[in-house]
């Protein structure tokens, strides 16, 4: 049972840093290719990064037995092509331990989260 918990804290864990990082790879895509880069959850558990133009290969499942949940725009988080958010909102994660909310930020060109 110990064993089993710690798993899955651990990919909990994971799971939120999953989530940073592709936050991060969809503003340096947007600045990169002047474009407009979206991250979304589709079909409630997979996390996806997208422009106007191309759909990435970059897809996630988040782990069961966790929820996230994007305030902004139906669910989208837009970064602009300079990289800025275009509309600054809420990240809540849930999971059996803990809810986590976050506010997106952008501070000097820097995504971060704000706990």
């Amino acid at each position: 049972s110990f064993s089993y918990r710690y798993v899955k804290v651990n990919q909990y864990e994971h799971a939120i840093e999953q989530l940073k990082l592709t936050l991060h790879v969809a503003q340096l895509t947007a600045q990169q290719e002047e474009t407009v880069a979206y991250v979304y959850i589709l079909e409630g558990n997979n996390i996806v990064l997208t422009t106007e133009f191309k759909e990435y290969g970059l897809s996630w499942r988040i782990p069961e037995g966790m929820r996230v949940y994007f305030s902004q725009n139906n669910g989208v988080i837009r970064f602009n092509p300079n990289g800025n958010i275009s509309e600054i909102g809420k990240v809540e994660i849930i999971t059996p331990e803990k809810t986590m909310k976050y506010s997106i930020n952008m501070s000097k060109g820097r995504l971060r989260f704000i706990e």
